[in-house]
């Protein structure tokens, strides 16, 4: 499985709060769960090179096919801007050097999965080391299609993830584009991550679906327990740990705060609409 980015230094970690990076603005209230990413086996049973390079070629339509609708759907879910998102991922997927280098892996004596994880790696690896912060989510980026084309050579179909019924706060290593563009509203409170920045393509993706969260909060989160109660605010960069009851009648008048904002902000788009009608 291909390697997270590199934790951020940025967390500041007590027995009861975790300070990290403000990532989408609000605040959520409920248990967290630890978000288990589908493992991805490769298998490493090797055909002969012309048909481990068939198998490639053919994963790799059926992924582009794939992208391609859910960049209409976050088209019409979302907007244009974040469907850019899987522009880029398409890009990435017909980047000719990482399909070169997948190819001499396979010639190499690699089957169609290693030859290709190893290529997408080298490549995402090499942007992460370079600790620029636009260079890293370009990483994640090759991660997330990289998975897309191991999946389909696997022949799984699963791409969300597994949530319980009530409503959580997901806890995570990272959070993919594709992994984010997937989750519900109604199962999910919001997210908190350990690694990541604001400026990435997750923390965009959060924004535009309005999901309170924060990111780059170091490995100390992915210790808590499932079921933990925790407070965490988005506006601030916080995640509160089992909080006592003065702390949640803080944070449900935040909450309160924020949908009285956004239904103003919603009614003063009405009118501006209206005006612009009218002229």
């Amino acid at each position: 499985t291909p390697k997270p980015a590199p934790v951020q230094p940025t967390a500041v970690v007590s027995d009861k709060s975790i300070r990290a990076i403000p990532a989408s603005a609000g605040v959520a209230i409920g248990p967290l769960f630890q978000f288990q990413p589908v493992k991805i086996t490769v298998d490493d049973t090797v055909g002969d090179p012309a048909t481990e390079k068939a198998r490639l070629h053919k994963a790799i339509t059926v992924a582009r096919t794939e992208l391609t609708e859910v960049h209409q759907q976050v088209t019409q879910r979302i907007g244009p801007e974040e469907a850019a998102i899987f522009e880029a991922h398409l890009e990435i997927l017909d980047d000719p050097d990482l399909l070169d280098a997948a190819v001499t892996n396979i010639n190499g004596g690699k089957n169609a999965g290693q030859g290709w994880l190893a290529a997408v790696e080298t490549n995402a690896d090499t942007l992460a080391q370079l600790q620029d912060e636009l260079l890293a989510a370009r990483a994640v980026d090759i991660r997330d299609v990289g998975n897309r084309v191991l999946r389909v050579l696997n022949g799984s179909t699963q791409t969300g993830p597994t949530l319980p019924d009530e409503p959580v706060i997901l806890i995570a290593t990272d959070l993919t584009p594709s992994d984010t563009v997937t989750l519900d509203p109604n199962k999910v409170l919001g997210f908190c991550t350990a690694t990541g920045g604001a400026n990435g393509h997750t923390a965009i993706l959060a924004r535009a679906l309005g999901l309170p969260a924060i990111v780059g909060a170091g490995d100390t989160v992915l210790t808590l327990a499932n079921g933990t109660p925790i407070i965490l605010n988005g506006d601030t960069g916080t995640l509160a740990i089992d909080p006592d009851e003065a702390m949640l009648a803080k944070a449900k008048n935040i909450q309160q705060e924020h949908k009285t904002r956004t239904a103003a902000e919603l009614a003063d788009q009405q009118v501006a609409t209206a005006i612009a009608v009218e002229v």
